[in-house]
């Protein structure tokens, strides 16, 4: 419950306010372990352990998280997503876009020229400069320290690109900036949520 009340609350933000009964998607989450196993691993996912990517087919997507363990079944027909997640570590965790919007948004932005960079992102004077770098090199140490220094905030993961237009374009996507307890300590503002 408390993963769907999160997930609730960060869809809001995407919500429109004409509804109908195709607009509906039904979202099923299984909570894994910090450490999932197979045995831990939910009977309906097994047949995509060993898909590492995308797998596409006319009725259905599926995203495997070779690393976390995470899988996100999203059937078309049915306007159904099923994610098997593993709990974020961070301070502020942040499982719905990651989950439900960033991966299997994918295929659709790529068919008109837009695509997520694994990437920080803030700007300066109508300027965007994108943090790039491996997982754990500091792109959310940057990208805070860069807030802090009177930057705008454009994302801290996967903000959306585009360069259909000419020059490179970047758009901000909500997503939060995701921190573990060791960074956060440098930050005096931040000591109150430890």
């Amino acid at each position: 419950p408390p993963l769907s009340k999160m997930v609730a609350e960060e869809l809001k933000i995407f919500q429109t306010t004409k509804k109908t009964a195709r607009s509906d998607v039904q979202l099923i989450f299984s909570t894994l372990p910090l450490s999932p196993t197979d045995a831990s691993y939910p009977s309906r996912f097994l047949k995509y352990r060993e898909i590492s990517g995308l797998l596409t087919t006319p009725d259905t997507l599926v995203h495997r998280y070779a690393r976390t363990f995470i899988t996100v079944i999203t059937h078309l027909k049915k306007h159904r997503m099923e994610a098997a997640v593993v709990p974020d570590p961070s301070l502020f965790p942040d499982p719905a876009c990651h989950c439900c919007l960033t991966q299997p948004l994918s295929p659709w932005l790529k068919k008109r020229g837009l695509f997520f960079l694994h990437a920080g992102c803030v700007a300066e004077k109508g300027k965007g400069i994108l943090i790039i770098g491996h997982s754990r090199a500091g792109k959310s140490t940057l990208t805070l320290s860069s807030i802090r220094a009177g930057f705008k905030f454009f994302g801290d993961e996967q903000p959306i690109l585009s360069s259909e237009r000419g020059p490179l374009h970047i758009y901000p996507f909500p997503r939060r900036i995701r921190l573990k307890r060791s960074v956060a300590e440098i930050f005096l503002e931040l000591r109150s949520v430890l």
